[in-house]
């Protein structure tokens, strides 16, 4: 089809010399109201594109300075913690006793399978055995032995550090 300003005419399409070829009529009006909402349906598009630009959030936003709880403890490294002044020594944790290691108690089992627990200085050794009895699954006999055992390296320990000091 070949567009003219013309009528449209009947005639043979395949005519050489174009004088009886279908032709559309440009200027009938649906040609003018089809370009008219094509135009009006992109100004639409972006007055609505540029509606919800302006509605989104920011998704990065710079933080503040501010704390988000000011009244909740911060966890701060030792080593910032070791160059405070006193005056923001408030940290309850810096107040506790340190509890000194004795010893480290290894136990292997039957299938290989290596357990270790610290023992310490204020430790009781009826407690830790029964503890570490039943968390390892040892019958009555086996944490009886395991007490024993705690008792001979508590006092083999302690009297190591007593003699270094």
């Amino acid at each position: 089809l070949t567009f003219d300003n013309n009528m449209a005419s009947a005639g043979n399409s395949g005519d050489p010399s174009g004088d009886k070829t279908a032709k559309l009529d440009m200027s009938h009006g649906f040609v003018h109201h089809i370009r008219r909402n094509q135009i009006s349906r992109d100004d639409f598009d972006k007055e609505q594109k540029a509606i919800k630009q302006s509605q989104r959030k920011p998704r990065h936003t710079p933080a503040s300075g501010r704390p988000r709880k000011p009244d909740q403890k911060v966890y701060r490294p030792r080593a910032q913690r070791d160059t405070t002044t006193d005056a923001q020594k408030s940290c309850p944790s810096d107040d506790l006793p340190r509890r000194q290691p004795l010893f480290r108690l290894e136990y292997e089992a039957k299938n290989g399978d290596v357990t270790d627990i610290i023992i310490y200085k204020d430790d009781d050794p009826k407690v830790v055995g029964e503890r570490f009895g039943t968390q390892l699954g040892l019958s009555e006999p086996l944490k009886h032995a395991l007490y024993i055992h705690l008792v001979d390296e508590i006092k083999k320990a302690k009297h190591l550090t007593a003699g270094k000091k």
